[in-house]
């Protein structure tokens, strides 16, 4: 059967919703070969896409003959990685940072101390968001799924939102002040990172937004 996929949807919730043990029985199906040449990796499916799920049972489970020894290995829970932008001038503004991760029902603690450390923990196959709280007060509701690709508006300016670039000072273009979200955050993106600061999702600035947010 295939699954539509929704707003919010991610791989691992399909899976689950479906009796499936974990998501790389949908994912490296033969089914899904023309899917998963189009979209590269399971984080990246866009709303809409149709993604071959096998029956229970069909794809799953291992027989053993008695009296043989064979070696099993179990495969490593999905994690959750975040990443902060500009996570160093902020820690050189006020030190070390404590977090509070809410994820799948777990509650997950600890501390930033550096600006390439992240906040990584067991995903759940049914787990839709997670809630970050920064230093105590700072809360943020993390949508899980649906980030789409790169080189697609959407999928840009959500990673884009994720760096903080989204809230960065946007200086006037060609004397006038830039008012499409998408192409003010793309704006300081390119400047900061020394491209032609056009407002525009060409290749050069969906590969250093690939680099940049990885993946």
């Amino acid at each position: 059967m295939n699954h539509i996929i929704e707003p919010g949807d991610w791989i691992g919730a399909v899976a689950a919703a479906h009796g499936l043990p974990h998501w790389r029985l949908i994912w490296d199906h033969p089914a899904n070969a023309e899917l998963r040449e189009l979209r590269g990796s399971p984080d990246l499916l866009m709303v809409g896409d149709a993604v071959h799920v096998p029956d229970v049972g069909q794809e799953s489970g291992v027989v053993v003959r008695t009296g043989r020894r064979v070696e099993l290995r179990l495969r490593a829970p999905d994690r959750l990685r975040i990443r902060w932008g500009a996570l160093g001038l902020f820690l050189r503004a006020f030190g070390p940072v404590p977090y509070e991760l809410k994820v799948g029902g777990e509650t997950f603690t600890g501390t930033l101390e550096s600006p390439d450390d992240e906040i990584t923990a067991p995903i759940p196959s049914d787990a839709t968001s997670a809630i970050v709280t920064l230093m105590g007060t700072e809360t943020f509701d993390l949508p899980i799924g649906g980030l789409g690709p790169v080189t697609e508006g959407k999928g840009a300016y959500a990673r884009l939102v994720n760096l903080g670039f989204s809230e960065r000072d946007v200086p006037p273009h060609d004397g006038e002040q830039v008012t499409d979200p998408l192409a003010a955050a793309l704006r300081v993106f390119q400047a900061e990172h020394d491209l032609p600061a056009t407002g525009e999702l060409d290749e050069s600035t969906s590969t250093k937004l690939r680099d940049a947010y990885g993946g």
